[in-house]
């Protein structure tokens, strides 16, 4: 007589006294476990599922949403966006007011339960004197976006949060912050520093000026860095990547050097006299610097030439991790986000 693995004699000897055979007993549980799972983890069956022209795959197979217009205006004031799932799409102008419109999405299995979805889905504003904030929450997140488009005065300073979704600044000559989980960052036409980091997604940012005491900084986890810049800027420029390369093209730089770093490679070069500060770093990915004017080649990536690297240059130690990207850079305490300040305009539409 077999035993089977990890089950008592007794415990057979009772199931046998009550007349039910094991193969019976065995094939109800393992049935029960199964319906049970299914239920747990089917999350399409719960919510429906939708098929795009494109096969892309949604969950939820009706939708519904609403917009939020909002205008501010922002003198000197930092504005702040900071969401869940959704995109940023901002472009500068002359405009001394930014306008915003706030693109509410909810899914569900009908149109009542995408309905539901949606009414959950707030956008919550509040300001003081140096920074003016919109909060946009979901209380069932994996069904809900929010979409950002709309202008900015050219001059605008911005931090930007998103979980998840791609964003895209352009031609704003302000400071920029990007704090992004999931999902690509463009900021191109810029004129300041700025600190952009996601953890899976590439990051492409074209740099028109910088003042010799900004810094540009660019970190991702999973993805590509590509860098344009005017090929007269004077700046600074060190490049890591633990698993890729480093490309440069159409640069002149005044010196320049490259070691190899494991299964990456280290890079330093100084364009013009240097000062303004770019540090770029990814784990898994290219690096790529260019003129402004140079477009992204079509043939692979490879390395630029080999050249003895000063060792002064880097520690020994393995470079330090970036920074946690979900650290709000706005502490929460400087914005009362139970309050709607007066110097907005806007309205709500279905």
């Amino acid at each position: 007589m077999y035993w089977i693995t990890g089950v008592r004699p007794s415990f057979q000897n009772s199931l046998s006294s009550t007349g039910m055979p094991m193969r019976l007993v065995l094939f109800a549980s393992l049935l029960f476990c199964s319906v049970f799972l299914l239920a747990c983890d089917d999350s399409s069956d719960e919510h429906g599922l939708e098929e795009t022209a494109s096969g892309r795959l949604l969950l939820g197979s009706a939708e519904d949403r609403a917009t939020v217009e909002r205008g501010v205006t922002l003198r000197e004031r930092t504005l702040v966006l900071d969401g869940q799932q959704g995109s940023v799409q901002l472009r500068g102008t002359a405009a001394e007011a930014a306008d915003l419109t706030f693109t509410k999405i909810g899914r569900g299995r009908n149109p009542a339960d995408a309905e539901q979805v949606l009414s959950r889905i707030a956008v919550e504003e509040a300001g003081d004197d140096n920074v003016y904030q919109f909060m946009m929450r979901a209380e069932e997140p994996e069904l809900s976006r929010v979409e950002v488009d709309g202008t900015v005065p050219r001059v605008s300073t911005l931090n930007i949060t998103l979980e998840a979704g791609p964003v895209v600044v352009d031609s704003v000559r302000g400071p920029v912050t990007v704090r992004s989980t999931n999902g690509s960052v463009t900021v191109t036409q810029a004129g300041a520093g700025m600190d952009v980091s996601t953890r899976n997604g590439s990051i492409t940012v074209s740099v028109r000026s910088i003042g010799p005491d900004e810094e540009v900084r660019l970190e991702t986890q999973n993805g590509d860095i590509t860098l344009h810049v005017e090929p007269d800027l004077a700046a600074d420029i060190d490049a890591t990547t633990e698993s890729g390369e480093i490309i440069t093209r159409g640069l002149p730089f005044a010196e320049r050097a490259l070691a190899r770093d494991g299964a990456g490679y280290r890079f330093e070069g100084r364009l013009g006299t240097g000062g303004a500060a770019i540090h770029l770093r990814t784990e898994n990915g290219t690096i790529t610097v260019a003129a402004m004017e140079e477009s992204p080649r079509e043939e692979g990536p490879t390395p630029v030439e080999q050249q003895p690297f000063p060792e002064e240059l880097y520690p020994t130690d393995p470079a330090p991790p970036p920074a946690d990207d979900t650290v709000r850079t706005v502490p929460p305490d400087t914005v009362d986000t139970t309050r709607t300040d007066p110097d907005t305009t806007g309205t709500d539409s279905q």
